[in-house]
């Protein structure tokens, strides 16, 4: 499951050193980049808000349909600049509060749907794995910070788009493996001792 951290990590290190400091200037024509604030805090804003509703809709539709989404706008913000590569012409200031809510709309899963699936598949182990949202969205955000003066913005966004499909894969492999553990504790606890230590 670690494409869910990692696409997470991509797009926030994306928008904060490409899109903060190269899109936004040149798309909003603001050299001092007063706009900064106000673009992450929809971000911000969009993420609180969301948090909520997705909460309830897990209860309704899993949380599998809600991850998916996430992932999915983290996809949107790296195929966004596919779809608009013209910084100078086609960039504005909808295109940018776009942007940031699709990143608001990611951070929303992460920060509260993605934690509590960790809780349901890892509620044997909590502290391990919650340690290992912290390593795993930690260590591609570093990784990524050292690499972006090094890599191109398309590799960039390739990056955040790949990451984003291994995080719906990864998650439904992972759910599908977790169905069926239970499905087999759900059996065996139906078993004898004796029928158990048959199989």
């Amino acid at each position: 499951m670690i494409g869910l951290n990692s696409s997470f990590a991509f797009s926030a290190a994306f928008l904060i050193s490409y899109v903060s400091g190269i899109v936004e200037p040149i798309a909003l024509n603001d050299n001092n980049s007063i706009y900064i604030g106000i673009l992450f805090s929809i971000t911000s804003a969009v993420a609180a808000i969301l948090s909520i509703v997705f909460a309830y809709l897990a209860q309704r539709t899993g949380k599998g349909i809600i991850l998916t989404i996430g992932s999915l706008s983290f996809f949107m913000v790296g195929f966004m600049f596919i779809w608009f590569p013209n910084i100078e012409d086609q960039w504005n200031q909808s295109l940018l509060v776009i942007l940031f809510t699709l990143q608001g709309v990611g951070r929303a899963t992460f920060e509260s749907t993605l934690r509590a699936t960790y809780a349901d598949m890892f509620s044997h182990e909590k502290e391990g794995a919650f340690a290992n949202i912290i390593f795993q969205n930690g260590g591609t955000s570093t990784l990524i910070f050292f690499m972006t003066t090094i890599i191109t913005p398309f590799a960039f966004q390739i990056l955040i788009m790949v990451s984003s499909i291994g995080a719906i894969w990864g998650y439904w492999k992972a759910f599908f493996i977790f169905k069926f553990e239970q499905d087999v504790l759900s059996h065996a606890s139906l078993l004898s001792p004796e029928e158990i230590d048959n199989i």
